[in-house]
């Protein structure tokens, strides 16, 4: 005879515990490719022509889309203050499109984003202070962040940069109400 299979019902215990082994294995190896993939983006694509700038920002659209924003920003971030001032200010952009398309919240996080952006208002480059400005305007359009914005973000931005940057945000603020 033929042997049977006996499987265990969908709800018993050794099954979830299985299917949440496989779920914690296969988020291990999304977020391992994506630190990977995001961190040679970062280093090599960003530098590169303006095509493959675009298509660079469109991949780590795809990797946030994925559910590894964070792994995304672990990378993106520390690009924001590269040396070369075209690859600084490609990240800018690219930081800028991403809080435009997914906004503050389970696929992007605020805090490492307020760690950073305050800093970049005080660039050498003025791609990189515009993107800055740009990326806090995306910010404050987000229902819930323009208050995190006004009172976590403004702040921290240095006083020679604070004003335009506040009169940025009320601007987008007062436009999308």
């Amino acid at each position: 005879g033929k042997k049977e299979l006996h499987l265990a019902p969908l709800s018993s215990p050794s099954r979830s515990t299985s299917l949440d082994l496989d779920l914690d294995r296969k988020k291990k190896t999304q977020n391992s490719i994506a630190e990977t993939a995001a961190a040679t983006i970062c280093s090599k694509c960003l530098k590169a022509r303006p095509a493959t700038v675009s298509r660079a920002a469109a991949a780590l659209a795809s990797l946030v889309e994925a559910g590894c924003g964070e792994t995304v920003l672990t990378s993106l971030l520390p690009a924001t203050t590269d040396k070369v001032p075209k690859a600084a200010a490609a990240a800018v952009d690219a930081l800028r499109s991403l809080l435009s398309a997914f906004g503050p919240g389970p696929h992007l996080p605020l805090q490492p984003v307020f760690k950073v952006l305050p800093a970049l208002f005080e660039s050498k480059t003025g791609a990189v202070r515009e993107g800055a400005k740009a990326a806090a305007v995306e910010l404050s359009r987000w229902r819930g962040a323009s208050a995190a914005v006004r009172a976590t973000l403004l702040p921290a931005v240095p006083a020679a940069a604070r004003a335009a940057a506040a009169e940025a945000v009320a601007e987008a603020e007062a436009s999308s109400n």
